[in-house]
C-alpha cells in the first residue's frame, strides 16, 4: 500500500469509533453514544466551534445547533483528526473561514482545483444531489463494480454506512482528497520504493506508479517545502544508504543536477525532498531501465529525460 492510499484510509478510520451516534436535541452530554436526537446539536460541530472561540476560525461561523447540518461537518472533523486541522484544510482545498460546512460549496472547492471525479476511490468525498446544488455528502469506505460503501455524518441523523449502486442519479460526483499533501505521515524511511526482485514490475503497477506522480504532483513548491522540511536532501551524503547507487546514476547522467554541481558526486548539493523528487525520479530509472532491457545506458539516459521532464 502506497503512503497516499495509507492517507485516504485514515480518515475513514477516525470515524469507525463513532458509527451509530447520533445527534442530540440539547447542547449537552453531545459525546454519549447512547441518546438521540433531532436538533442537530453534535459533538462535531462543537469541535469547529471550540475551533472557532479560540481563534481558529475554519470556518466562517459558529454551527453547533438547529441549523448546523452536520454531514459535511463529519468529513471535515475525520480529516482534522488524521492530519490536523491545518494539513486538513488543504488538503479538502479548503481557505480559512471557509464555507466549507455546506456540500455545494465544499464540492465547489474542489472542482476550482481540478479534484473532481465521475469514478469513486478510498477516502473520496462523495456528493448528493445535482452539479452546484449538492445537498449530502460522506467519505467513500469501498467500492466495487456495482456498489459504492459510504461513510456518512447526518443519514437519518446518525452518523452511519451506507451503500449505493454506483449508477444512482442521486450521485453528483466526488471530490479528490488532496492525500498527497500528507502522504509524507505515512512514509517509513527504511523501505524502498519496492524490492530489487521486484524490477520488472508489471504494467498495471507502473501504470500506478506513474499516476501517484501525477496526483502528488498538485503541490506546489511551498507545499512540498513546507512537508518535506524533515525529509529535505542537501547532499548525496545525506541520502539513506538504500538510494545512494540510484541517485549517483542520476546525477553522473545529469538527470538530477542539483543546485551546485560538485568536482564529485558525494560533494554535489542536491537540495530536493526525498519523497517529493528523489524517489519518483528513482521509480523513473528503474522503468526507463525495464523499456529499454538490454539497449547502451544513453538511451535509458533518454528515456529518462523525458519522463522526469513530465514530472
Amino acid at each position: 500500500m502506497t503512503p497516499i492510499e495509507k492517507a485516504a484510509r485514515q480518515p475513514i478510520a477516525e470515524l469507525i469509533p463513532y458509527l451509530g451516534y447520533g445527534e442530540k436535541d440539547y447542547n449537552k452530554d453531545l459525546k454519549n453514544m447512547n441518546t438521540f436526537g433531532h436538533n442537530n446539536y453534535t459533538f462535531i460541530a462543537q469541535y469547529f466551534d471550540d475551533l472557532w472561540n479560540s481563534g481558529y476560525k475554519f470556518y466562517n461561523t459558529r454551527k453547533n445547533g438547529p441549523s448546523g447540518e452536520w454531514c459535511d461537518m463529519t468529513v471535515d472533523f475525520a480529516m482534522c483528526m488524521a492530519f490536523g486541522n491545518e494539513n486538513a484544510r488543504k488538503v479538502l482545498y479548503q481557505p480559512m473561514e471557509s464555507c466549507g460546512a455546506g456540500c455545494s460549496w465544499s464540492a465547489s472547492y474542489y472542482r476550482e482545483n481540478g479534484a473532481w471525479s465521475s469514478y469513486p476511490g478510498v477516502g473520496y468525498q462523495i456528493f448528493f444531489g445535482s452539479r452546484g446544488n449538492e445537498s449530502h455528502t460522506g467519505l467513500v469506505e469501498k467500492f466495487d463494480d456495482t456498489y459504492v460503501y459510504t461513510i456518512e455524518g447526518n443519514t437519518s441523523d446518525k452518523l452511519m454506512r451506507r451503500q449505493y449502486k454506483r449508477t444512482d442519479s442521486k450521485i453528483a460526483g466526488y471530490g479528490i482528497p488532496n492525500y498527497a499533501l500528507v502522504a509524507y505521515l505515512f512514509v517509513d524511511e527504511d523501505t524502498p520504493i519496492h524490492d530489487d526482485e521486484d524490477n520488472n514490475m508489471t504494467e498495471e503497477a507502473t501504470k500506478k506508479l506513474i499516476n501517484d506522480m501525477i496526483y502528488a504532483h498538485r503541490l506546489t513548491l511551498k507545499d512540498v517545502m513546507d512537508i518535506t522540511k524533515d525529509k529535505w536532501i542537501e547532499k548525496f551524503t545525506d541520502l539513506p544508504e538504500w538510494a545512494m547507487p540510484e541517485v549517483r546514476e542520476l546525477i553522473e547522467m545529469g538527470a538530477i543536477k542539483g543546485v551546485k554541481q560538485g568536482e564529485t558526486v558525494e560533494e554535489t548539493v542536491i537540495d530536493a525532498s526525498l519523497n517529493t523528487y528523489i524517489r519518483p525520479c528513482i521509480v523513473a530509472l528503474r522503468i526507463a531501465k525495464v523499456l529499454v532491457g538490454d539497449a547502451p545506458k544513453e538511451a535509458v539516459k533518454e528515456i529518462l529525460k523525458q519522463m522526469i521532464k513530465e514530472l
